[in-house]
């Protein structure tokens, strides 16, 4: 939906060939803390990349953190912030 409050990631460039291991929805906006982050706004689509705890992430981010795509970036963000979608994509740690 062009223009509307939900934004997915353009495509599959913008995640430089990663997999997306699921789909979540954003709850709340985030505002970036840091370069790192991915800032989002409430309703928008987010494929996820990877969870904190995995190797891919910087040392220090706990299961707390996702790394994710949204609108083109790539960026880290407080799980809280999205829940999964009902599309039936998911992964455990969820």
């Amino acid at each position: 939906m062009q223009g509307g409050p939900m934004s997915w990631c353009k495509d599959s460039d913008s995640h430089s060939g990663r997999p997306v291991l699921c789909r979540m929805l954003a709850q709340h906006s985030y505002l970036a803390q840091g370069p790192g982050d991915l800032e989002f706004s409430k309703g928008d689509l987010l494929d996820i990349l990877s969870e904190g705890s995995s190797p891919v992430l910087s040392a220090g981010l706990n299961e707390d953190w996702l790394e994710g795509c949204c609108n083109g970036k790539t960026g880290i963000f407080p799980k809280c912030f999205a829940t999964q979608t009902q599309d039936g994509s998911g992964a455990a740690f969820l």
